[in-house]
């Protein structure tokens, strides 16, 4: 429990709940008093890779050769029965022992310190099978143990170092047969009052939670909104730091995911709702009639550039004309670029249009710091030829001389995995560069009004550095201080102005805009700036 918190991605919620007292089981028969007491130290379990630490503890003491036991064939409750009740066995009493696994091959002092003394190392819990062998009513010896654990299991098990187990053995087995029985009542007693079920689920506050969802259902199905994502699955990777973005805003907000998989999601679907459309190709554009035909508010997240091209303010009738992004339809687009959304809201016939760009992610693969200086290229993730102006642009750029042997264009970056193997190269440390799809070498006196691409995102999260061409003025000014943003003649003086900087220098610089991307972008900032708010009817 204490170390799970520290893993990433798990549950927020993680609880202690170990297995505990129960009444039906089979009981060890009580400790001989006439003589017959031959009483064996039993390891239940495999001995995989337990079994150095077993013959070094054979090879040190002669009485654990004499007395130690090994069974790992009981796998029904019969044979497990018959083993603890009577049977072949029945002539000898049983004290149960515990040990971790991984045992070392070789004796490894550096390595025992550790196990027991060093705060830091990783340190095992008391296994589920320990109330196996307790319910049986019997003794159980066990290598040393978180302290949480130990704590927990006080006066029921003893705790002592691998080495030292069987002089507990002994310290037992030496006691008068009595004695020995009243010891074990009190343990018995202990384990039976503090692993109680009910006192383990009170303990865990598993019962209040319960308690709380009982009294809360009615309620909250009727007032709990959800939150639909509609979107080609397949191409998760693609739109994920778009998908995590609103995910982690809709619940910031109280809203309940739901991944759109067919059309029976749409019957879980009420007034008050929200589904969201992210991607490029509208095949499910009845699928969101349908949704908004239920009373639901209804979302085109708009993942395209939207430029001077297409949409000009000053020009209303190049704007887009077609009835997939009709108010019929949607209520509103949201999209990726503050230009872009800023040109859509002057075009007539449109929904109204939110910036919502993707922004910080928790989880991703990220650059490790480095101590030493590694060399650099200024890599641009993405298609080249899709129109002439990027095209021509990068024929320019491989003409630098200077800044040719730097540049380098990957396309086929289509999964996680091949993004992850990218940014854990040692070999390099890419700076990356954005190149608009109708780049003109010269700009002259135009205003540039394409929008950062949602690219933008994945690459920050991974802590890198960005230059981007010239864009519209309000993203330049969202992304000041994160984005390098210059004409296309200043990107190589850009680019070697960043690649010369020492390691602990562009550490440094690392580190200065990522701690500003992370508040600037983080998803609820994102939300609140979008005005996007619990009831979206009410504006």
């Amino acid at each position: 429990i204490k170390a799970i918190p520290e893993c990433k991605g798990l549950p927020r919620t993680i609880r202690y709940v170990p297995a505990g007292y129960i009444a039906e089981w089979p009981r060890a028969p009580p400790f001989f008093e006439d003589g017959r007491n031959d009483t064996r130290l039993i390891f239940m379990g495999n001995d995989y890779s337990r079994w150095a630490c077993l013959a070094r503890m054979k090879e040190a003491s002669k009485t654990f050769r004499e007395k130690f036991s090994r069974v790992h064939n009981l796998w029904n409750a019969y044979e497990f029965s018959r083993y603890i009740e009577g049977g072949a066995d029945a002539k000898n009493n049983k004290i149960f022992m515990s040990i971790h696994r991984p045992c070392p091959l070789e004796k490894d002092e550096q390595f025992q310190l550790q196990r027991y003394q060093d705060p830091t190392a990783p340190q095992w819990s008391l296994e589920p099978r320990a109330s196996v062998v307790l319910n049986t009513k019997s003794f159980l010896i066990s290598e040393r143990c978180h302290p949480k654990d130990e704590e927990s299991w006080k006066g029921i098990v003893d705790f002592v170092e691998q080495e030292k187990i069987i002089n507990v053995y002994e310290r037992l087995v030496g006691m008068g047969v009595s004695e020995r029985q009243q010891l074990l009542d009190e343990r018995w007693k202990l384990f039976r009052t503090r692993f109680n079920p009910a006192q383990i689920m009170q303990r865990a506050g598993v019962q209040e939670l319960i308690d709380v969802a009982k009294n809360d259902r009615v309620k909250t199905e009727t007032t709990t909104r959800n939150a639909f994502i509609v979107m080609e699955w397949s191409n998760y990777y693609l739109y994920k730091m778009i998908i995590e973005t609103l995910v982690e805003g809709f619940r910031y907000l109280g809203y309940r995911i739901i991944p759109y998989i067919d059309r029976s999601t749409i019957r879980q679907a009420k007034a008050h709702d929200v589904a969201i459309w992210v991607g490029t190709r509208h095949f499910y554009h009845e699928t969101m009639r349908k949704f908004k035909d239920a009373g639901v508010f209804t979302v085109l997240y708009q993942t395209e550039p939207v430029n001077s091209v297409s949409v000009d303010p000053r020009n209303p009738q190049l704007c887009p004309n077609t009835t997939l992004w009709e108010v019929a339809t949607y209520d509103e687009i949201w999209d990726y670029g503050a230009g872009n959304a800023e040109a859509l809201n002057h075009c007539p016939g449109l929904p109204k249009a939110r910036h919502v760009p993707a922004g910080y992610v928790k989880q991703w693969h990220q650059i490790p710091p480095r101590k030493e200086k590694v060399p650099t290229r200024l890599l641009f993730l993405g298609l080249r030829g899709v129109n002439k102006g990027r095209e021509e642009c990068w024929r320019l750029l491989t003409k630098r001389i200077k800044l040719q042997k730097h540049l380098l264009n990957l396309y086929e970056i289509w999964d996680e995995e091949s993004f992850k193997n990218l940014v854990t190269d040692d070999s390099f440390e890419d700076i990356h560069l954005s190149i608009h799809q109708n780049c003109k070498p010269v700009r002259g006196d135009v205003e540039p009004q394409w929008s950062l691409e949602p690219r933008v995102s994945q690459i920050l999260n991974t802590r890198s550095l960005f230059i981007s061409q010239r864009c519209h003025h309000l993203d330049e000014a969202l992304w000041n201080g994160i984005v390098d943003f210059v004409d296309f003649q200043e990107i190589e003086t850009a680019y070697f102005r960043l690649a010369n900087l020492s390691a602990s220098e562009r550490e440094a610089e690392f580190q200065r805009r990522w701690e500003i991307f992370k508040v600037r972008f983080h998803p609820r900032a994102i939300f609140r700036r979008a005005g996007i708010r619990l009831e979206m009817r009410n504006e």
